[in-house]
C-alpha cells in the first residue's frame, strides 16, 4: 500500500532536524564568542534577575550604567555631544563623585573633578581654565564657594576666601608687575585693608566702608611714609622723609591745600610754615638761632 506523505510533518521534520544540528554545533564551541553584536541596548543581569549593568545608545548619545545586586546605581558613563562624563554614586543613589571632560570649540578642552556630600551638594571642584592653569573650588555644606585656589590672569597663583555667604572676604596672589599681594574685605565684599610689594618696595592700605582709601603705610626711595586722607579720599596728612634726609610733617586742608608744614631743612634745623586756605605761604619760621 502506497504511503501518503504529509507535506507540513516533513517541513516540520527539518527544521527540528536542522534545529538540533546547530544546538550540537553550539556545543561544541565557545557559544559566548561572537564576532558582532548589534542592538540599541543590552542589559546585564546576575544570578538572581536584577539588572547589573545597562548599555544603551540612542541619537543624544551613549550610557553605560553599572548598578548593586540591589539594583540600585553605582556608577554611569556617558557620552554626548562635546561631554563625557563618569559619575559615582552613594548606596543611596546621590551623586559623590564626578570626572568630566568639556570640549567648548575654540576655548579648547577643559577636564573637571567634582565632589559631592551626602547631601548631593557640590563640596570640592578641580578643573583646568582658560587661562590654561589649574583652580581648585571648595564650597561649604549649603554649596557656596568659600575657598578658590587657581591660577591669576596675571599668570600666577591666588587664594580668595569668601564668607558663609559667598562675599569675598580675603585674597592673597600675585600681581602683574611679579609682586605678592593680601587684601582684607569687610562682609559685603568692599576692600577695607591691603597689603602689597611693588618694585621691591611694600605698602599697607586702609579702606572707609565706601570703598575709600584713608591710610596708606608704605616704602619710598627715601625710607616710609604715612598718607591719611579723609571721608572723601582727599589727603590731609602726610608723614614722611624730607629730601635732605630729616623728617617732616605735612597737613593739607578739606580741599587738598597745603596749610601748614613741619620738617627739618637742609642744614639739620627745625622749620615751620603755614600757609593761608589757597596755599600761600602766610608765616615761616625756622629753629636756627
Amino acid at each position: 500500500m502506497k504511503k501518503v506523505i504529509d507535506i507540513k510533518s516533513l517541513i516540520i521534520g527539518v527544521l527540528v532536524t536542522a534545529l538540533a544540528f546547530t544546538i550540537i554545533g553550539a556545543r561544541g564551541k565557545n557559544s559566548t564568542n561572537f564576532d558582532t553584536i548589534t542592538a540599541k541596548a543590552i542589559r546585564i543581569v546576575n544570578q538572581k534577575g536584577k539588572v547589573t549593568a545597562i548599555l544603551t545608545s540612542n541619537s543624544e548619545g551613549n550610557r553605560l550604567e553599572i548598578r548593586n545586586g540591589k539594583g540600585k546605581i553605582v556608577a554611569d558613563l556617558i557620552n554626548v555631544p562635546f561631554l563625557t562624563a563618569l559619575t559615582l554614586y552613594s548606596a543611596e543613589e546621590k551623586p559623590v563623585c564626578e570626572l568630566v571632560s568639556v570640549f567648548l570649540g575654540e576655548l579648547g578642552l577643559y577636564g573637571g573633578l567634582h565632589l559631592y556630600n551626602q547631601h548631593g551638594k557640590k563640596v570640592v571642584t578641580l578643573v583646568s581654565t582658560e587661562a590654561e592653569g589649574g583652580a581648585l573650588y571648595i564650597n561649604n555644606q549649603h554649596g557656596k564657594e568659600i575657598v578658590m585656589l587657581g591660577s591669576t590672569e596675571a599668570e600666577g597663583g591666588g587664594l580668595y576666601i569668601n564668607n558663609q555667604h559667598g562675599k569675598k572676604v580675603a585674597t592673597v596672589q600675585s600681581h602683574k608687575a611679579g609682586g605678592g599681594a593680601l587684601g582684607i574685605f569687610n562682609q559685603h565684599g568692599k576692600a577695607v585693608a591691603g597689603l602689597v610689594s611693588y618694585e621691591a618696595r611694600g605698602g599697607l592700605y586702609l579702606y572707609n566702608q565706601h570703598g575709600k582709601e584713608v591710610a596708606t603705610l608704605q616704602s619710598t626711595e627715601g625710607g616710609g611714609g604715612l598718607w591719611i586722607n579723609n571721608q572723601h579720599g582727599k589727603e590731609v596728612i602726610q608723614l614722611s622723609p624730607c629730601k635732605a634726609g630729616g623728617g617732616g610733617l605735612w597737613i593739607n586742608n578739606q580741599h587738598g591745600k597745603r596749610v601748614i608744614t613741619v620738617q627739618s631743612d637742609k642744614d639739620g634745623d627745625g622749620a615751620i610754615a603755614l600757609f593761608d586756605r589757597y596755599g600761600d605761604l602766610g608765616w615761616g619760621k625756622i629753629g636756627k638761632k
